[in-house]
C-alpha cells in the first residue's frame, strides 16, 4: 500500500473524533432562573411518589385514583396522572417519572 494512503487511513479516526467533538460543543443552553417569591419544588425524596417501572394498576392500588388523567400523547404514548402534590408520567403503562408539584 502507498505510504500516503497509509497515513491518510490512519488519520481518518482522528478526523471523526474531531468532527464528533465539534458537534457536541454546539447546542442550546437552557437557563432556569429562580423566580423570587416562588417556593422551590420539593425533592421527590421528601414525598412518597410512584417509582420508575411501576405499572398503572400498581400505582392506582398504592396511591389511589388520580385527581386528573391527561390522555396519552406522542409515540411512544406518554400519559400523565395528576395527584394533589405530584404528577406521574407513564410510557405505555409503566412509570417513567414522578414530579413533585407542591
Amino acid at each position: 500500500m502507498n505510504k500516503h494512503w497509509t497515513i491518510l487511513l490512519a488519520a481518518l479516526p482522528l478526523a471523526a473524533v474531531a468532527a464528533d467533538s465539534e458537534q457536541r460543543e454546539r447546542g442550546d443552553v437552557v437557563v432556569i432562573a429562580e423566580v423570587p417569591g416562588d417556593p422551590a419544588p420539593l425533592p421527590a425524596a421528601d414525598i412518597d411518589v410512584p417509582v420508575r417501572g411501576m405499572d398503572m394498576d400498581r400505582v392506582r392500588r398504592a396511591y389511589g385514583d388520580p385527581l386528573d388523567i391527561q390522555p396519552a400523547v406522542g409515540d411512544p404514548p406518554i400519559t400523565r396522572w395528576d395527584y394533589a402534590n405530584y404528577s406521574v408520567f407513564f410510557e405505555y403503562d409503566k412509570v417513567i417519572h414522578s414530579v413533585v408539584t407542591e
